[in-house]
C-alpha cells in the first residue's frame, strides 16, 4: 500500500509540473524585422545605417532593404543615418514578423528643389528653412550656398541681406566656381543695391564672356556710358 501511495504522489507531482510549464509565462519568440529606406522620390537609399535603441543593427542594401534579427514585440527608438541626408529618428511599435518598417529620408538635393519651388512662389520663409537644413547636411556644397545667396538677395523678402549674398557669391568665385548666374547676380547686387558701377561693369562683363545675352550686352553698354560720363569733369559732361 505504501508503494502505491508513493507512486501516486510522484505521478501527481509530475502532472503539476507539466501543468505549470503549460500555464506559466512563455519566452517570446524572436523574429527578423524587415524594412526599407527610400527618398522623397521613392528611390531606394543604399548604405543607410540602421540603429535600434542607439545601437547599430544593420545597413540597407542595394534595394534599400534591411533585416534586423533577434527582434521581439515592443516599442523601439529607431535611427537611420546616411551621408547627404537628414538623419531620421522615430519611435515605432513592432508587433510581429509580418511588420515592415518603411523609413523616408530627405536629401540635400530634395531640400534644394523645395527651396527653388518656394522661391518661385514667393514663400520666403519656407525657402529659407529648406536652405538652412540643406546647409546642415552639405555646408560646402556650391549649389546650396548659391541658393542661400538667392534667399538673402530676393527683392521681395522683408529681411533681405544683400551684403551676405555678395559675401557668399564672392566666396564661390574665389574657390574657382565660374557659373554665369553667379556673375549676373553679383552685377545686379553691385549696381542696384550698392551703386558700385565699377564692380557691376566688371561682373557683367565676366558674365557675358560665358554666355550670350543681348539684354545684358545693352545693359553693359549703358553701364560703360555712365562710367565714362562720371569720369569726366563737371564742365565736360
Amino acid at each position: 500500500m505504501r508503494v502505491y501511495f508513493v507512486r501516486v504522489f510522484f505521478l501527481l507531482m509530475g502532472t503539476m509540473f507539466l501543468l505549470s510549464c503549460v500555464s506559466g509565462p512563455q519566452m517570446e519568440e524572436s523574429f527578423v524585422l524587415q524594412g526599407m529606406v527610400y527618398d522623397r522620390a521613392g528611390n531606394p537609399v543604399t548604405d543607410a545605417v540602421i540603429e535600434i535603441e542607439g545601437k547599430q543593427m544593420g545597413v540597407s542594401d542595394f534595394n534599400g532593404r534591411f533585416y534586423i534579427p533577434g527582434m521581439v514585440p515592443g516599442t523601439y527608438t529607431v535611427g537611420v543615418q546616411k551621408e547627404g541626408y537628414l538623419p531620421y529618428e522615430g519611435t515605432v511599435a513592432i508587433r510581429s514578423h509580418t511588420d515592415v518598417l518603411y523609413v523616408g529620408m530627405v536629401s540635400w538635393e530634395d531640400l534644394c528643389r523645395r527651396a527653388e519651388r518656394a522661391l518661385q512662389e514667393g514663400r520666403w520663409g519656407e525657402a529659407e528653412q529648406a536652405i538652412s537644413r540643406a546647409l546642415e547636411i552639405k555646408p560646402d556644397e556650391p549649389l546650396v550656398r548659391f541658393l542661400a545667396a538667392v534667399v538673402c538677395a530676393m527683392p521681395a523678402r522683408p529681411e533681405r541681406r544683400p551684403d551676405r549674398a555678395v559675401e557668399l557669391l564672392e566666396d564661390l568665385l574665389s574657390e574657382g566656381y565660374r557659373e554665369p548666374a553667379i556673375y549676373l547676380m553679383l552685377a545686379d547686387l553691385y549696381e542696384y543695391d550698392f551703386k558700385d558701377l565699377v564692380k557691376a561693369e566688371e561682373r557683367l562683363s565676366q558674365y557675358l564672356s560665358l554666355k550670350q545675352d543681348t539684354e545684358a550686352e545693352n545693359r553693359l553698354a549703358a553701364l560703360r556710358d555712365m562710367l565714362l560720363l562720371s569720369s569726366k569733369p563737371d564742365g565736360q559732361k
